[in-house]
């Protein structure tokens, strides 16, 4: 982890998360403050294969800003050897839970996207478990490398937004559309074209 105290212009190394190597690499580290001012960062290890993990999310606290981490703890982890959930992104709603999404790529549905819920940020439920597969009424679902956000539009609840690398299930292959959700996630999410 690197800081940078002037806007971004230099950065100094902070700390270091987590440990990988070629053969058994970390990806994909997203950052929370959370209400406490603690540090999380969230991301994905290859580095359990020898307990029966591809690749699994994790994260890890520092109460430090960064210099120090705590221990792992698995959020998402499929034992079996073959499935690889990444791409942890998470996000706050309104009713101040965090809402994490990620890929569950070699999944039961390829590549499909998905959230889980933690009123913390720290404590998402069973690693088994799955959550919540995103998918359009219509079948349409996206696939890879998904990032949520929340925008305060469209009433109280706000609009809960993913975008990804692509989709399946008859929506636009080249990435090219939103998904989005009026309830924090729960109930029908549409398709829409992105504006860019």
């Amino acid at each position: 982890l690197y800081a940078s105290t002037d806007a971004g212009k230099t950065w100094q190394f902070r700390g270091a998360v987590a440990d990988g190597t070629a053969q058994l690499p970390v990806w994909e580290p997203n950052l929370q403050i959370l209400d406490d001012g603690s540090l999380v960062t969230y991301y994905s290890s290859e580095a359990h294969k020898i307990d029966g993990y591809n690749q699994l999310l994790c994260h890890k606290v520092s109460k430090d800003q960064g210099a120090t981490w705590g221990p792992e703890v698995y959020d998402v982890a499929f034992p079996g050897g073959v499935e690889r959930p990444g791409m942890a992104i998470v996000t706050r709603l309104p009713d101040r839970r965090y809402v994490m999404s990620y890929e569950s790529v070699e999944g039961p549905v390829p590549n499909q996207v998905y959230l889980k819920y933690s009123r913390d940020g720290l404590n998402w439920g069973d690693p088994a478990e799955r959550g919540t597969p995103i998918q359009a009424q219509g079948g349409e679902y996206p696939a890879n490398c998904p990032v949520v956000s929340w925008f305060p539009l469209a009433g109280p609840q706000g609009v809960l937004i993913v975008s990804a690398r692509g989709a399946a299930g008859g929506g636009d292959a080249a990435g090219r559309s939103l998904y989005w959700n009026a309830n924090n996630g729960e109930g029908p999410w549409w398709e829409m074209a992105a504006p860019v």
